[in-house]
């Protein structure tokens, strides 16, 4: 299926199957392979002209590669990631705030790794609050890997 995604002629949707792939090699703890899967989605989205979906995608995108970047303890280039996703995300709000959520959870997990405590806190509490809106309160309700990844630290 991989190769058959690769084939698609559209942008936007070899991008977002890139990124699914990517999931899986995550899960294998294949973090090289995943963030080269990532890094090519981020470049496939460059291609796209509707500048609300390309920047909804942005945040997307970011929120995994600091998720990538969180599980292997790059807690400084994940930070930069998960706010390069807030910033993505104040551009153009996500209907459902997904990654909104994922994006303020990694960054409080990424301020609490690097001892910023009170920022942590309260970026832990807005997402939470986020989750709790969207129903998806527990890491086996999240929408994808990365937040399971992510959300199985705090549940």
């Amino acid at each position: 299926s991989g190769e058959m995604f690769k084939r698609m002629a559209e942008d936007e949707y070899i991008s977002h199957n890139v990124r699914y792939l990517s999931e899986g090699f995550m899960l294998q703890k294949n973090y090289v392979k995943a963030n080269e899967l990532l890094r090519q989605s981020l470049l496939a989205i460059e291609k796209i002209h509707n500048k609300m979906r390309k920047t909804i995608y942005e945040s997307v995108i970011y929120s995994h590669i600091g998720v990538l970047e969180y599980v292997q303890g790059n807690y400084k280039e994940a930070r930069s990631y998960f706010t390069k996703g807030l910033i993505s995300d104040k551009k153009y709000p996500l209907v459902r705030g997904t990654y909104t959520w994922l994006n303020k959870l990694g960054l409080a997990l990424s301020f609490k790794k690097l001892g910023f405590e009170e920022e942590a806190k309260q970026l832990l509490l807005l997402s939470q609050k986020q989750r709790k809106q969207l129903g998806i309160e527990n890491s086996f309700q999240t929408i994808n890997v990365y937040s399971a990844i992510l959300a199985k630290e705090i549940n």
